[in-house]
């Protein structure tokens, strides 16, 4: 089995995790709590955001611990190629595993939580703490099967909270629930809860830009397994933040160096000599020839953590050496075409080209033989790159290239 070594040393860009805090707490400042809520408050946000690994489970553990609310489900809303509403996740506290199950499987269809809380995402309800009296009447409610099945698992009452990012899917939804005996939500509590829905919005960003950077990295891992590179990758400030053992070989033996703190410095210095070209200037890709070895430095952009991010991309052979260091141009020629319209790379152009067959991305990763996050991964370049929101907006463009 091959190692890669990673190193993280992304930083967010927006704001630190106390500055969110204090963020939170300008805007809360209008809330009926106490002292002591507001002191859960803080303790709630600083717990979730310690570890994005386990984010969902600490949200509903978060909920539990500081503010009572046991019963709480997360759920996670998208669209599929036909631009389809699906549950692609849901996980709860104290909920019982078979529930989420029928959830998820065809409960949430008679959800009237779903079917009339979207329009909110367009703004037409400003308050995003929703409980039912708010989308129905009780009686209009439990007459649907999800809420018969509350009434008979004896959680009637619910509030939910949203994580919105515009009109882009993926939707995060905070279900809380009370069980008839404690009664319904009161107006403090609704207050309580949109002081806990500000934390949630602002922490499910920060988790989403995790997320972001971990696809980010998987998709490195897979692309440089799968085209037998030599690799390694400089970010914008020169430090090496990924590479592969086969790379450290090579470059060890081309540089006389053990190591890796001083390739950077070497192959900048044969660059300027060599090519008369700085490193972090360079656009188009430049091949630079160190004793019996071939480096190609090419540069690359992606989205990482809600930011373009420069990436300077090192592959290294030995000169001579029968491989080549990029792949072949593709045969398609509709594929070609995806390439040259819309500045696709040939492994997005081969995705997109796929998505009209509806191809979940599992069978896409299979397809590819990489992983679902770095299928993910591409499926946010090309819509970035094809300036669209939706799997459908792409699959129009394509079938109107092909």
């Amino acid at each position: 089995m091959t190692y890669y070594t990673i190193v993280y040393i992304i930083q967010y860009d927006k704001v630190s995790l106390y500055d969110m805090l204090r963020l939170c707490e300008r805007r809360m400042t209008l809330l009926s709590i106490t002292a002591e809520e507001f002191g859960k408050l803080m303790d709630f946000a600083t717990f979730i955001n310690k570890d994005y690994i386990s984010f969902i489970r600490n949200v509903g553990y978060g909920l539990s611990t500081f503010f009572g609310y046991p019963l709480t489900v997360y759920t996670v809303f998208d669209v599929d190629y036909k631009g389809n509403t699906y549950v692609d996740r849901v996980e709860g506290h104290t909920i019982y595993p078979e529930g989420l199950k029928q959830y998820q499987d065809h409960l949430w269809k008679s959800d009237l939580f779903v079917q009339r809380v979207t329009g909110i995402r367009q703004g037409s309800m400003q308050n995003r703490v929703i409980t039912i009296p708010d989308i129905a009447t009780y009686d209009e409610f439990y007459a649907t099967d999800y809420g018969k099945y509350l009434k008979q698992i004896n959680t009637p009452y619910q509030a939910i909270l949203r994580a919105m990012r515009g009109h882009l899917h993926p939707l995060h939804v905070l279900s809380v629930f009370k069980t008839t005996e404690q009664g319904d939500f009161t107006e403090h509590e609704l207050e309580l809860l949109a002081g806990i829905d500000r934390i949630f919005g602002e922490s499910v960003e920060y988790y989403l830009r995790f997320l972001s950077e971990r696809y980010f990295w998987n998709f490195l891992q897979d692309e440089s397994t799968e085209q037998g590179h030599k690799l390694a990758i400089v970010d914008e400030r020169g430090d090496m933040v990924f590479y592969n053992p086969e790379f450290v070989h090579l470059a060890s033996e081309c540089f006389d160096l053990h190591g890796t703190s001083g390739y950077v410095k070497r192959i900048r210095e044969e660059l300027r000599s060599q090519k008369k070209a700085e490193f972090f200037l360079v656009s188009d890709p430049v091949s630079i020839t160190v004793g019996d070895f071939t480096l190609i430095i090419s540069r690359h952009s992606y989205p990482v953590a809600s930011r373009e991010r420069k990436f300077f991309f090192i592959r290294i052979e030995r000169a001579g050496k029968s491989a080549p260091l990029k792949l072949p141009e593709p045969e398609d020629k509709s594929i070609l075409r995806l390439v040259d319209a819309y500045g696709l790379t040939t492994r997005e152009a081969e995705i997109a080209k796929l998505l009209p067959s509806g191809m979940n991305n599992g069978k896409l990763a299979e397809q590819f033989h990489i992983s679902v996050p770095t299928v993910k991964f591409h499926l946010q370049n090309i819509r970035r790159k094809l300036n669209v929101q939706s799997r459908a907006e792409i699959i129009a463009i394509v079938t109107e290239q092909s």
